[in-house]
């Protein structure tokens, strides 16, 4: 990790600025180009989120890419009880002009199973034992290519107000998936973003 480039907030996320090269971006891409948009479920909250949606299995190889940045943060900043056969699928958003997600938190996986299997490694009658702990958002689109689409962060707890994600790509944002964000409107252009959980016990 380039830790000279980290914005690190030990209470709610980790900023890693311009991680990824372009090329591994492109890769990304690429890997969802032939699979299905998953049809109305980027409205699946009606006027609360607008965007295209696809997944793929963190069995491919973006996911055990994705582990390492995942665990190290975890051990490093939160400490929390996860798991990465408990790693949730790995979904790919698409926003056009006019797309958006208002402000939400992850850690409620009820409407998790209504468009995907039950989480990778969690059984469908164990899914009320897990919750999302911790969300990651990877920036995938050059920001030159769009306008608008800002992605921020609300502390409600540690009182320091509202982070923007930075736009470089490439940048990998890790964050408590208590924690609420939203996704302002594109206004031109188009961004591609990927986007993932990681399962743990209910909080004690």
């Amino acid at each position: 990790m380039k830790r000279h480039q980290d914005i690190i907030d030990p209470q709610s996320w980790a900023v890693y600025e311009s991680q990824l090269p372009g090329e591994l971006c492109d890769a990304i891409i690429d890997h969802f180009v032939d699979l299905p948009v998953i049809a109305g479920k980027a409205n699946a909250h009606k006027g609360h989120r607008r965007c295209g949606l696809t997944w793929t299995s963190p069995d491919t190889w973006i996911g055990p890419f994705l582990w390492k940045y995942i665990q190290q943060t975890n051990d490093r900043v939160f400490q929390y009880d996860i798991t990465d056969t408990h790693m949730t699928e790995i979904h790919q958003l698409e926003y056009r002009p006019g797309h958006y997600y208002h402000w939400h938190v992850d850690d409620n996986i009820s409407n998790h199973i209504q468009y995907a299997p039950p989480p990778f490694g969690v059984a469908r009658q164990d899914i009320t034992e897990y919750v999302r702990k911790l969300s990651f958002s990877l920036q995938l689109t050059d920001p030159s290519e769009y306008t608008g689409g800002d992605v921020q962060i609300l502390d409600d707890v540690g009182g320091r107000g509202m982070f923007t994600i930075p736009k470089e790509r490439g940048t990998l944002c890790i964050f408590d998936s208590r924690t609420r964000h939203r996704v302002k409107p594109v206004k031109t252009g188009k961004r591609f973003v990927l986007v993932g959980w990681v399962l743990g016990p209910r909080w004690k």
